[in-house]
């Protein structure tokens, strides 16, 4: 049971209710708790004594930590987290998040392995955004607006499409469907350097297939700009009454769409990023004691076969199937 499907059964009130979601291994365990000091929901590590990193008590931006242990069990420790009121609406996605991830783990020591990493990950994309976004971040933008709209709401509509698209969130990929994962990367043909920001993003848990979009443009002063992308799009959305629905996840970015840059879309270069010969980081292949690390691919001089649009729309289409049924 996931902790959203569990707090849908618990009760409101000042004590804390619990019910564990993931049962791990060695008396381990993911449980999802109403009550207490978020009030709402939030999520508790059961760990044995005595197997906490110190490093798990750090403040997390966007999240409220804690930890408690119960008179009829003082050898379990449990360990909270909960959403600070800024962040409750990418807490219930950190949570999904965290389970798929804790799924994989071996032991406790691997359920505070993961946990940290996990967290790191996280903590990175829950930090309030400042200042004016530069032209890269802006453009980015402007790449998944056009992902929705030319590859993925025609193949699964805006309801589901809005929902499978974590990007504004901080999750791993942009999009997310069962056995599909879409990251979407929005270059200039004189610089096809894709920034890959993490391991997680084209080495994602699971074994969901992996599709790199990358969207070749350019600036053209006679071009598009996001805020009249975004205009076209609400009136998309709005006929079939996802128009907030898109706002609220356009407002989770921090770009504000009232942007004079202009941008024109060459074209779609489709890769599939799981493929033995797409030029990425595993996991398994880096020394022991890595984490996390940053670094770029050269989408240029990739050689490899690129599928086409038409099999892109048809994979997310049976995505899509899926997530509804």
């Amino acid at each position: 049971m996931r902790p959203t499907e569990a707090w849908a059964l618990l009760s409101e009130g000042p004590a804390r209710t619990m019910r564990t979601c993931l049962q791990l291994s060695d008396g381990s365990g993911l449980m999802a708790l109403k009550g207490g000091a978020s009030g709402m929901g939030e999520i508790a590590l059961c760990l044995p004594q005595g197997l906490l990193l110190p490093e798990l008590h750090t403040s997390w931006a966007g999240l409220n930590m804690g930890e408690f242990r119960r008179t009829s069990d003082p050898e379990t420790l449990y360990l909270t987290l909960g959403p600070q009121d800024a962040y409750r609406h990418v807490f219930t996605l950190l949570c999904e998040d965290l389970m798929e991830t804790l799924a994989r783990a071996r032991n406790s020591l691997d359920v505070q392995e993961l946990t940290f990493s996990h967290l790191s990950l996280w903590s990175g994309f829950l930090q309030q955004q400042g200042g004016e976004p530069d032209a890269r971040t802006v453009r980015g933008l402007y790449g998944e607006l056009r992902f929705l709209e030319d590859l993925l709401v025609p193949a699964v509509g805006w309801r589901t499409a809005l929902q499978a698209w974590t990007g504004p969130t901080g999750a791993p990929n942009d999009v997310v469907l069962p056995g599909v994962r879409v990251e979407v990367k929005t270059t200039t043909p004189e610089d096809q350097m894709a920034v890959i920001s993490s391991l997680e993003q084209l080495d994602p848990p699971g074994q969901d297939g992996l599709w790199l979009a990358q969207a070749l443009m350019h600036p053209d002063p006679e071009g598009e700009t996001l805020a009249d992308l975004l205009i076209r799009l609400k009136a998309s959305a709005h006929a079939v009454a996802c128009a907030g629905l898109l706002q609220a996840r356009v407002d989770q970015t921090g770009v504000s769409p009232d942007t004079r840059m202009c941008h024109q879309l060459i074209c779609w270069q489709l890769h599939r990023a799981d493929s033995e010969t797409f030029p990425r980081l595993l996991r398994q292949n880096l020394l022991p004691g890595i984490r996390q690390c940053t670094y770029r691919i050269d989408l240029a001089g990739y050689q490899g076969v690129r599928p086409d649009s038409d099999q892109l729309r048809l994979a997310l289409r049976n995505a899509g199937m899926e997530f509804i049924s």
